[in-house]
């Protein structure tokens, strides 16, 4: 099994749609977290916030995995619900394209549940 130095290097290892998909997400979870940083973890990428992680992207054959993606409240929850694959796993299928504003405010809501913000 590979391992990656950073999320630079894992970008390195993918195929094109991967690729060109985890980058454009990972601008958006910069951009909906600011300060947010970034990691490998479990061999895919990691975002932070304070030095904690609070969401794992892993681009797979097929579509982005994003990783643990709590049950959240009300109108949030009903625009997750169609991309849940388990529990706490939410896939964007490359084909149909990543909602980027919905990504992006699952992972402010998955930043602030990390630090205790409200």
């Amino acid at each position: 099994m590979a391992r990656y130095v950073d999320v630079d290097d894992y970008l390195a290892s993918l195929a094109p749609d991967a690729a060109e998909a985890l980058d454009a997400a990972r601008a958006t979870i910069h951009q909906a977290v600011a300060g947010g940083g970034e990691t490998i973890s479990y061999q895919i990428a990691a975002f932070t916030v304070g030095g904690r992680i609070f969401m794992y992207v892993g681009a797979w054959k097929r579509h982005l995995g994003i990783y643990p993606v709590p049950v959240f409240d009300d109108d949030l929850e009903a625009e997750v619900t169609p991309y849940r694959a388990k529990t706490d796993t939410v896939q964007f299928p490359y084909r149909a394209g990543v909602p980027h504003e919905l990504l992006g405010r699952i992972a402010t809501a998955m930043a602030m549940a990390s630090t205790g913000a409200r």
